[in-house]
């Protein structure tokens, strides 16, 4: 399916630490037999300029050169503590690194963008050349062509997050805690 039809390319996790947010983002990729890219903020944010924006790049050609490798033609990135990459800019101030936050935070945006236009959109007809074309972005079109990248993302503090951000994922989960009887059933299954 293309358009509004499409499954998302991206999900949102929230919910307080320790309710499983990073097993459940395993487990989707386990069930999609995708390639799992866990990134941490530790593996974007760099003291040096650029050097940041370069990562979040990197890691999406990263995550579509090893979903070709595979049969699912599936990668799903996973950014676990999202609320540190993707600060709210209403609520920050202005330190000094604020410049790099939001540099980070406008190429995040775009990849994301990049990604779900993609998926969404059909081919156009090119009517200098006669030619089809894809319509989407260009920039890292040459590396995931062919390959499906799903983000997922876990955050403990929602009310954190830039709208913009917020708006890129199409699905947006909170996992609670699990309850008394499902505690019950974790206990059992791990007792025999």
């Amino acid at each position: 399916f293309t358009g509004a039809r499409a499954m998302p390319a991206s999900v949102l996790l929230y919910g307080p630490p320790g309710c499983g947010k990073t097993q459940l983002a395993r487990a989707m990729a386990g069930e999609a037999s995708a390639a799992f890219i866990q990134v941490a903020p530790s593996n974007i944010l760099s003291k040096f300029v650029g050097e940041s924006e370069t990562a979040v790049r990197d890691i999406f050609k990263k995550a579509a050169e090893r979903a070709l490798l595979l049969d699912s033609k599936c990668a799903v990135v996973f950014f676990d503590e999202i609320d540190a990459l993707g600060q709210s800019r209403e609520d920050r101030g202005s330190g000094e690194g604020e410049g790099c936050s939001r540099r980070v935070l406008a190429e995040l945006l775009m990849v994301m963008s990049e990604i779900t236009d993609r998926k969404n959109q059909a081919p156009v007809d090119d009517f200098e050349t006669g030619k089809e074309e894809d319509a989407s972005i260009d920039t890292i079109q040459d590396t995931v062509e062919h390959a499906r990248i799903i983000v997922i993302a876990a955050t403990n503090r929602m009310h954190d997050l830039d709208p913009a951000l917020k708006r890129r994922f199409g699905v947006q989960l909170p996992i609670d805690p699990p309850g008394t009887r499902e505690r019950k059933e974790m206990l059992l299954r791990q007792l025999d």
